[in-house]
């Protein structure tokens, strides 16, 4: 009998500060590979995260650079004519000033928003490192050197704009996240960017990522 592991391996687009599906996604697959030369979508996660403020969910939106046609990941440049890092930072520290374990982790994020990236996607991915960095996760993550096909191989999960602002919760929710105490309101708000989780829960954020793998697993088929 082969008892050998057979790897479980998606295909991720790259998105700013991703909510709690992207983030549970990277530790239930083996491997991740994450597609810089894929079109950029506009009105999608790529660009935009939630957070949870004193008036309900907000939306960050980086503006980018405008350009005529299609345009990949790697090339989306970042629109700072806008005045949107204070806008973000300003917003996120108001959310979450009061949060548990935001005086740990502030000055891990703080950085990013005082420096002009100039692409979205390494803004993102550095962003993303770090997250992963401060929840103790390890994680075998691909950048791909061209744009990857759909892929015939049946352990690969195509997973490119399945979590989506445009879809319902109930649909882009792949995991089922243990509800954790927030900031505002008494009622949970589920699958919101992963700065809510590690803000609020600290050192459990892991904990509780790993769980939300036992309480529901994605029921996904390959190449979606």
């Amino acid at each position: 009998m082969n008892t050998e592991k057979v790897s479980k391996e998606a295909i991720l687009d790259l998105q700013y500060l991703p909510n709690l599906s992207y983030i549970a996604c990277l530790l239930y697959f083996d491997v991740i590979h994450i597609d810089l030369y894929e079109h950029y979508e506009k009105q999608s996660y790529r660009n935009r995260c939630e957070i949870l403020t004193t008036h309900g969910k907000m939306s960050l939106t980086i503006p980018v650079v405008k350009s005529q046609g299609k345009q990949i990941m790697k090339e989306v440049e970042i629109d700072h004519q806008q005045k949107w890092l204070r806008h973000h930072w300003r917003s996120i520290y108001s959310a979450y000033g009061k949060a548990p374990f935001f005086e740990f982790y502030v000055i891990y994020f703080e950085p990013f928003f005082q420096k002009e990236y100039t692409h979205l996607a390494e803004f993102n991915l550095e962003l993303l490192t770090l997250c992963l960095k401060l929840l103790g996760l390890s994680k075998q993550i691909v950048l791909s050197t061209n744009y990857i096909n759909k892929p015939s191989n049946e352990r690969f999960w195509d997973l490119r704009s399945e979590i989506h602002p445009k879809r319902l919760i109930e649909e882009k929710r792949l995991f089922g996240i243990p509800a954790y105490q927030q900031v505002f309101g008494k009622r949970f708000v589920a699958n919101l960017s992963i700065l809510d989780l590690i803000f609020c829960e600290g050192p459990n954020a892991k904990q509780l990522l790993k769980e939300s793998l036992v309480i529901n697993k994605p029921n996904l088929k390959s190449n979606i």
